[in-house]
């Protein structure tokens, strides 16, 4: 599940126009 998430996750920063935000989200999630 972990690397489902993970690929998840990718696949949600390289769609982001706002590449900050979402690490930052990331960061906070995990």
């Amino acid at each position: 599940e972990s690397g489902a998430d993970i690929l998840v996750a990718g696949s949600y920063i390289f769609s982001s126009n706002d590449y900050k935000t979402a690490i930052s989200s990331l960061k906070l999630e995990f």
